[in-house]
């Protein structure tokens, strides 16, 4: 496996494109990064609708004049919001897909240890990751930011189960990762938005739980388990 195949593409938490107008200045940086952590937090309290500029502004410490100055309208900073939160989240988990984190570990063991990443992540950042998701909802040409990321840890997980001790790989198998991790991230999106029963998103049951359904669609045995264990009354 090379380094590359299983790493993420990170980089510093603000960067974005290239219809905002770009700081040229450390200071100009520091009043852009006050106002996206600032217009993050907004946004996870009350949503797009109810996020003002103004309020962001004055949450900053700047005048309104700075934000306008930088983003035309509200869409231009929810824009940029949604691909600072994006790039920070790659930044975050870029070190933990560094080659060496995996080695020895086999592929029941590299299957358990990304779940156990991706819902902590949607459980840390469930407050924007939320506002995003209802955007989304109610805006569907708008990308979520987490959809980029998503097909990122297909990639990766594919790679990095090559040659594990564990999985014998198939045709077939990058589109099952695909597809077992879809379900990943949606029980993960479900219980940000929702809340829902058996599993919130704070059930320090849902990694294992995903983990078990994802191995066992994989064709994964768990090394660890019962020789008698059998279905799911052998958990019991």
């Amino acid at each position: 496996m090379s380094a590359p195949d299983a790493q993420l593409s990170g980089g510093p938490a603000t960067r974005v494109s290239s219809w905002h107008r770009p700081p040229r200045q450390a200071r100009s940086r520091e009043t852009l990064d006050r106002l996206l952590a600032a217009g993050e937090l907004l946004l996870a309290d009350r949503g797009f609708e109810d996020m003002r500029l103004r309020d962001v502004a004055e949450a900053a410490g700047v005048s309104v004049g700075a934000i306008y100055q930088r983003f035309p309208d509200k869409e231009c900073f929810y824009t940029a919001l949604q691909e600072n939160f994006a790039n920070r989240i790659r930044g975050e988990m870029a070190p933990r897909f560094a080659p060496e984190v995996w080695q020895g570990r086999d592929a029941y063991a590299v299957v358990s240890k990304l779940v156990e990443l991706v819902v902590a992540t949607f459980r840390e950042h469930r407050g924007p990751l939320r506002a995003f998701l209802r955007r989304r909802v109610n805006s569907p040409e708008i990308e979520p930011p987490m959809r980029r990321f998503g097909v990122q840890i297909v990639r990766v997980l594919t790679a990095l189960l090559r040659d594990r001790p564990g999985l014998a790989l198939t045709e077939d198998t990058e589109e099952r990762v695909a597809i077992g991790m879809q379900v990943v991230f949606s029980t993960a999106v479900h219980a940000v938005l929702n809340s829902p029963d058996p599993l919130e998103i704070d059930d320090a049951r849902m990694a294992p739980h995903l983990t078990e359904m994802l191995t066992r669609y994989l064709g994964i045995d768990d090394p660890n388990a019962s020789p008698t264990r059998s279905g799911p009354e052998g958990d019991r």
